[in-house]
């Protein structure tokens, strides 16, 4: 659970009961915008500071490199087939993707521009799909399993 004031980050290995903090506190980010667990020892955290990431070692993240903007929304890892595969929302550069665990950065936002993405998620059946929640432009979706596909436009009808 990540808050937004001054970006506390928190864990909890027994449901809630208890919790623990795992950011360092204090002014080390403004905003804690998403956080994606891939065990209880890696944790991703979208923030205004750049995308983060906690290896289980106290309250010391790394920030990863290589994305065009820190300014970092929306995470979904790719969790069906291989969670070294992320994909990050960012606010004004669009979509981008790692399948290195964040080693190395892709353009992921084919058809979509340099949108806000407020929010990415994955489907959990297949063909996974890539669900992007955007300022002002709707919601966008990718099919993952088509090499290639582009980015489409969801439509919301109403049933009348």
């Amino acid at each position: 659970m990540g808050t937004i004031a001054k970006g506390y980050v928190y864990r909890s290995l027994d449901s809630g009961g208890n919790w623990d903090i795992i950011s360092p506190g204090g002014d080390w980010v403004e905003h804690v915008r998403d956080i994606e667990a891939v065990s209880k020892s890696e944790v991703y955290a979208a923030t205004d500071a750049g995308l983060l990431k906690w290896t289980g070692s106290g309250d010391v993240w790394t920030q990863l490199k290589g994305l065009p903007s820190n300014n970092t929304v929306s995470i979904a890892l790719d969790k069906s087939v291989d969670p070294a595969v992320i994909y990050v929302g960012t606010w004004g550069a669009g979509v981008f993707y790692s399948r290195d665990g964040g080693e190395t950065w892709l353009p992921f936002s084919h058809n979509i521009g340099n949108k806000f993405v407020y929010k990415l998620a994955m489907s959990s059946n297949k063909p996974y799909t890539l669900y992007a929640g955007t300022n002002f432009s709707g919601i966008w979706t990718r099919k993952l399993s088509l090499p290639g596909s582009p980015w489409l436009p969801l439509l919301l009808l109403d049933d009348q």
